[in-house]
């Protein structure tokens, strides 16, 4: 994915993560001088039968995320949208990507 070097306000450090239908960035928010994580959809690599319904469920899990209140749930900061990206702005939580847990499970 080519990914913009500022995505709302937010300043792209590095990459976390790459899944099916989005790319997590390391952000910067250089008004409140803070790390984030920036869940970034890129608009155009969706498929045209099915793109309406995917950015609509994007939209529709930073909702959802965004009215949760817990320790174990990443805060949400913001939805936006720009040109041909949608992003969902969260909390940054330093650690090992769950994959990791996971496979040190099956080791035991």
């Amino acid at each position: 994915m080519n990914v913009p070097a500022i995505i709302g306000r937010y300043e792209v450090r590095g990459l976390l993560g790459e899944g099916g239908m989005a790319t997590v960035l390391e952000g910067w928010d250089p008004v409140l001088h803070r790390t984030l994580a920036i869940k970034l959809v890129d608009k155009t690599k969706l498929e045209q039968e099915t793109k309406d319904e995917a950015l609509s469920r994007f939209k529709r899990e930073a909702q959802a995320a965004a009215r949760l209140t817990h320790a174990n749930v990443v805060q949400v900061y913001e939805y936006g949208e720009e040109g041909d990206f949608c992003f969902i702005a969260m909390e940054h939580v330093a650690g090992k990507p769950l994959t990791a847990y996971l496979s040190e499970g099956l080791k035991s």
